[in-house]
């Protein structure tokens, strides 16, 4: 009997919760997108290139026209495309972006289970882990590549204290190629291998390989594919380029310092984060290393001001490395305090909190709107029917990600070459960026009084139109007073 609970414990009950959560997290993914709460960036970006690389097309997105490894250096995008193989619907491309992410506490259990010696507090660690209201939004924020750093960060670590070099090198490459970004978290990932576990060697090596990818990736990598300079240089205040950036943190540390505190939002992002693991990461400050490097890299970009948030993407990589500092932390708080079921029910009690206390998305599963399904959606999803497969199509934010697998389409205000517009009328949040829903209504009015579009079928809010043959149309970008407007 013994044994079989062990088995039970050690197997099954960790399965079970995985399940559980990528279960949960997968079903409120597709429901998101079945109530039209995806949109083209990321969703539509990423399921087009996708789909096109599943189908041996040329990888180039109809959104900015980047190709797949000249946006970002993401060559682990590819082993998504054979998913559509089997389900030619970008419902699986989300099922499967829960699924990686759920699996991404599994290395972080067997750690844990290393480390403190105890199944209790190691189910802790992981139900921290799925619960953090970081996760929940960076999971439910449609797809993202970086994902799969989530499920890597946590092997190289095992792979560490396991002492497995192989499968660390092995883990190292394979984060480098998630995310040409991810060269500098190598990188601080090597400094924690020298200091804390004292591999000063293979730290080094570590260290000097992620800032060298960082910089070939960057410079001679993207812009290969792209066939044009890196497209996100620029980061505001600091300068243009990553060179630029780290001379004038040298040189000008009174604008550097600010940037990491101001506005206070950045400061109520690193207190939220904290807080949601009981404030046990601060006790393994060695491990916080990679942490700070992400905030800092995240906090100095003046330009893309989301990023100073834990609401999206860009949390992924955080998840495994605060919940590793936490496992270290833990031993610590042992050896003085070796009561291992109080600890782990702070844990699971301060994860419990932490979810109600930030209103975690995932706690949209007990209200009743979120099954509801209103008459606009239904003429949305009918209006989907009447666009040919294969036709050139212009429509809004909401209604891209549903529209992606074709070989071009336009996102509002853009409309080049289109065939046919597709818009769903009933207001909502994000639902027409770049544009405003007014704005969106003045375009669509304007190219019918030109006659360059005519109605072919419209039901509630939703409206269909066709080109008109044999006219010559523009990129047309229209701002409600008609002017041209620049889209991106």
């Amino acid at each position: 009997m013994n044994k079989k609970r062990r088995i039970l414990n050690e197997k099954i009950v960790p399965a079970v919760l995985l399940s559980a959560f990528a279960a949960i997290y997968a079903f409120i993914s597709v429901q998101k997108h079945n109530h039209f709460q995806s949109f083209a960036w990321d969703l539509g970006f990423f399921d087009q290139l996708i789909w096109k690389i599943s189908q041996n097309l040329t990888p180039l997105s109809s959104l900015g026209n980047l190709h797949i490894l000249g946006d970002h250096f993401q060559p682990v995008v590819y082993v998504f495309a054979p998913l559509y193989w089997f389900y030619n619907d970008v419902r699986i491309l989300l099922v499967f972006h829960a699924i990686i992410a759920v699996l991404g506490a599994y290395p972080i259990y067997l750690l844990s289970r290393k480390i403190l010696k105890n199944r209790t507090l190691s189910l802790a660690v992981v139900f921290n882990f799925l619960l953090y209201t970081g996760f929940q939004h960076a999971v439910l924020d449609g797809f993202h590549q970086s994902v799969v750093s989530v499920f890597i960060i946590g092997w190289v670590f095992y792979s560490l204290e396991t002492k497995r070099y192989r499968f660390y090198w092995f883990g190292i490459l394979l984060l480098l190629l998630v995310k040409e970004e991810y060269g500098l978290l190598v990188s601080f990932i090597g400094l924690v291998v020298a200091t804390f576990y004292r591999q000063k060697q293979v730290g080094l090596i570590t260290f000097v390989l992620g800032i060298l990818f960082f910089f070939a990736a960057i410079y001679f990598f993207i812009p290969f594919f792209q066939k044009g300079p890196y497209t996100h240089f620029g980061y505001g205040i600091l300068g243009q380029t990553p060179g630029e950036v780290l001379k004038n943190i040298v040189l000008k540390p009174y604008v550097f310092i600010p940037l990491l505190v101001l506005p206070p939002v950045k400061l109520n992002t690193v207190l939220s984060m904290f807080i949601s693991f009981g404030f046990l990461p601060l006790l393994a400050p060695l491990h916080l290393l990679p942490v700070i490097q992400q905030l800092v890299v995240r906090f100095i970009d003046t330009v893309t001001q989301h990023r100073w948030v834990n609401t999206n993407h860009y949390v992924f990589p955080l998840v495994p490395l605060l919940s590793i500092a936490s496992i270290y932390s833990v031993r610590k708080i042992q050896k003085k305090f070796p009561h291992n079921s109080t600890l782990a029910l702070y844990i699971f009690v301060w994860a419990l909190g932490q979810n109600l206390f930030y209103h975690g998305p995932l706690n949209s599963i007990f209200k009743r709107q979120f099954y509801a399904n209103y008459m606009w959606e239904t003429n949305a999803s009918e209006l989907l029917t009447h666009i040919p497969p294969t036709a050139i199509v212009a429509s809004q934010n909401s209604l891209l990600p549903h529209l992606s697998h074709r070989s071009k389409f336009y996102l509002f205000p853009e409309i080049g070459d289109a065939q046919y517009i597709a818009a769903d009328l009933h207001d909502g949040p994000n639902k027409y960026s770049p544009v405003t829903y007014t704005q969106t209504k003045t375009l669509i009015n304007s190219l019918l009084d030109k006659h360059l579009y005519t109605v072919i079928w419209r039901k509630g809010e939703s409206i269909l139109l066709k080109r008109n043959l044999g006219e010559e149309l523009k990129i047309v970008m229209m701002t409600a007073d008609n002017s041209i407007l620049n889209a991106r």
